[in-house]
């Protein structure tokens, strides 16, 4: 119809109300037009057609070019995409990424919060929830090559960081959840199809999770691998039971846990305790209580022998991805880490001991307490404390502390069952988030967030 009046009306465009840098005046109904050039007779039509819409209480149609829509979007665009040099490398090199590869997190993190937390300046409520929509549309073309490549942890990974950075802008900003929580919503969907269908493939492999050749794989990039599909795996059913807490757990879950450990895990650095310490919580809201504990005791064994001050070499400390640990074991270049620095230290050392007591293990304590003695605990809190969130926090407290020898066990029972403390507020809301965050986020783990899921299922 609109050609027949107009052979430079190339489409009707619908433009929402609030469509950014449009005038009230234009907050109705628009006819683009390519070349710009409208004739009297033009005019007259619509004029008239404007009349008709009046008497019919319809909204009045008007002219806009493409050269002043151009000048819109442009003006629009630019606080929401990137617009500096590094943003627009970064972005289209995650973009060309090979997705077979897992997702560089660091890298990944640093972009989304250069544009979601990049600018200083105050922003309205509105502003600030068309970007983290526009953020949300980056992330979904960043993460493609990784969905074309089916690689759903690193899927996965990717929204829980901008998942991550939606809640650190809600912290700094106090934004209503009106104004993010669809996008929030958005990004879950996409996390529980990647974890759904990660689940099927994973049930479907029937235990088998080589890749490719054994002679290019096996050993301990094997164990390494069916360490993560099983942490990932125990952290899905505890997200279902989080959801609805008549969610059956399914047991082919603990079926895979017990045929494959110890013997086919890695305990590759203390990054890996995250992944053993949701199967220890999903085995215990199972009711394999036994199972659980032997999990909690082999891996405090493990860190106690290596990290103790009479250890010749450490456990690589949860800022160490698997990556870079088994390139350093296999000397790879650009690989090497000095074990012997993390010697004396453990970052997860008080979250295993207070995930015992919980369980009421005096006897194991009593049996690793000497080696126990020979360290230091540390957490590190972020501050603010909503810079939690952030895969680096610049400011933070780094607290490390020995534990009595000998220690009083009515002590350790009453600092387990502490309320958690120094959490950031969208976290006690978002509890099903704290269990992809850690997992994703291994270097943020501290006793009293593990406390705080298992608190949600007892």
């Amino acid at each position: 119809m609109w050609r027949q009046i107009c052979p430079e009306i190339t489409e009707l465009v619908e433009l929402p109300i609030d469509y950014p840098s449009i005038s009230s005046s234009r907050r109705h109904r628009a006819i683009l037009v390519t070349n710009g050039k409208i004739t009297d007779d033009v005019r007259t039509k619509i004029t008239t057609l404007n009349r008709g819409y009046k008497r019919r209480k319809l909204p009045k149609l008007e002219l806009i070019t493409g050269k002043e829509l151009l000048q819109d979007f442009v003006r629009a665009q630019g606080s929401f995409l990137p617009n500096e040099p590094k943003e627009i490398q970064d972005f289209l090199e995650l973009y060309s990424s090979d997705g077979r590869i897992n997702i560089q997190k660091e890298r990944f993190a640093n972009f989304i919060k250069g544009i979601l937390l990049g600018a200083e300046q105050k922003s309205k409520n509105t502003t600030l929830s068309r970007k983290i929509a526009s953020t949300l549309l980056l992330t979904k073309y960043a993460l493609y090559p990784y969905e074309r490549s089916n690689n759903y942890i690193s899927v996965i990974k990717g929204w829980v960081i901008f998942c991550s950075y939606i809640l650190a802008l809600v912290e700094k900003a106090i934004l209503p959840e009106r104004y993010w929580k669809s996008s929030y919503q958005l990004c879950w969907y996409e996390i529980e199809g990647c974890l759904k269908k990660f689940k099927e493939e994973v049930i479907q492999r029937n235990n088998r999770f080589l890749e490719g050749d054994i002679t290019g794989d096996g050993g301990l990039i094997y164990k390494t691998r069916t360490t993560i599909i099983l942490g990932w795996l125990s952290a899905y059913e505890l997200l279902q039971k989080c959801k609805d807490s008549c969610h059956i757990l399914d047991r082919r879950i603990y079926e895979l846990i017990k045929y494959n450990f110890p013997h086919n895990m890695f305990l590759w650095g203390e990054s890996a305790s995250v992944h053993f310490i949701m199967m220890a919580l999903f085995l215990s809201l199972l009711a394999e209580k036994g199972m659980a504990v032997k999990i909690y005791e082999e891996i405090l064994s493990h860190i106690v022998t290596n990290n103790n001050l009479k250890s010749d070499t450490g456990l690589a400390d949860p800022y160490y991805s698997p990556d870079q640990v088994l390139g350093a074991l296999f000397q790879l270049p650009d690989g090497e880490i000095d074990f012997r620095s993390f010697v004396g230290t453990s970052y997860t050392l008080k979250t295993l001991i207070d995930c015992l007591v919980r369980e009421g293990q005096r006897d194991i304590l009593e049996k690793l307490w000497y080696r126990i003695s020979y360290m230091q605990y540390c957490e590190y809190t972020p501050e603010p404390i909503w810079h939690t969130y952030f895969w680096k926090s610049e400011k933070g407290i780094e607290f490390q502390k020995a534990f009595d020898s000998p220690q009083s066990w009515g002590q350790l029972k009453k600092k387990a069952f502490l309320e958690p403390r120094n959490i950031p507020t969208r976290i006690n809301k978002h509890k099903k988030f704290l269990l992809l965050f850690l997992l994703t986020f291994p270097h943020r783990v501290k006793s009293d967030l593990v406390k705080l899921i298992d608190h949600n299922f007892h």
